[in-house]
């Protein structure tokens, strides 16, 4: 399903599982929980681009809260998970990476006999503490949490990939590059890009992001010319992840204002691309 028509029926659904759990009682009032929980994780994914700061956390507190009342071990993670996100984009990184290290206590003993989403949901909380102990530069902290995903991901069956934070061994890889970017080990994050085949990564997001990230380790070594080879390949993939990325943004405007002639016509057409003022 494409993204605006996602966005047109999510009100609907919203409703639909509000009154679920209005209506129900006992376990099918947690069952309906469970989902409206889901629903505000994709509704949260849904608008993170574009929406107010205030809103998405609404919607991810809503998500939080409506798996408090359904009382799942997993609908729970996934809840922390989405609100995390929000925490790591305003900031706020110690409480993410607390709460996503919470969650996966909560799930870690039940990974022997827990179903495969479980496990899946594990290893996507430890990407996400990988992720944002990166962005804050603690090194040590981003290897050993992408170590354990990477581990839980060797777990999965093969080619498996959880539906909505799409953990699997492909979105390993490609947390294993935006980590290079964000420690600076840019000539790293390269190599470990040029190890994924694009086509095994079944989301079309985590693959412009993939490009994305690959752009990011050209511009930290200021080759503005190869980030925006990279950027213009994300785009027609994803042009949400180019369009909507802080990072990719503030690339395509230095490349207008750093890449030189050679690339300065390009660079501004792609610049007006995303809406840049250029």
């Amino acid at each position: 399903m494409h993204r605006t028509d996602v966005g047109r029926v999510l009100p609907g659904l919203i409703r639909d599982a509000r009154t679920a759990v209005r209506l129900t009682e006992g376990e099918e009032r947690r069952d309906a929980n469970a989902v409206l929980s889901d629903i505000y994780a994709l509704a949260q994914h849904e608008i993170v681009w574009a929406s107010e700061p205030e809103l998405i956390w609404v919607v991810a507190d809503r998500s939080i809260s409506a798996a408090h009342d359904a009382d799942r071990p997993i609908t729970l993670a996934g809840a922390a998970w989405t609100l995390a996100i929000v925490q790591r984009s305003m900031g706020d990184l110690d409480g993410a990476i607390e709460l996503v290290i919470e969650a996966a206590g909560i799930l870690r003993p039940r990974l022997e006999d827990g179903p495969v989403e479980l496990q899946a949901m594990y290893g996507a909380l430890h990407l996400h503490a990988a992720t944002t102990s990166a962005r804050a530069s603690r090194e040590g902290d981003a290897l050993r949490y992408l170590d354990e995903g990477q581990a839980t991901a060797e777990r999965l069956p093969n080619g498996y990939h959880h539906p909505w934070t799409q953990f699997g061994a492909s979105n390993v890889a490609v947390h294993s590059v935006s980590i290079g970017a964000d420690l600076s080990k840019s000539s790293a994050a390269r190599d470990w890009a040029q190890q994924i085949d694009p086509d095994t990564i079944p989301s079309r997001e985590r693959r412009a992001r993939l490009m994305v990230e690959t752009a990011r380790s050209y511009h930290q070594q200021r080759d503005y010319s190869a980030a925006l080879d990279w950027l213009e390949c994300a785009h027609p993939v994803c042009n949400d992840s180019a369009h909507y990325s802080p990072e990719a943004r503030q690339m395509a405007s230095d490349a207008v204002d750093h890449g030189g002639p050679m690339i300065e016509r390009r660079a501004r057409i792609f610049a007006q691309m995303l809406d840049l003022p250029v």
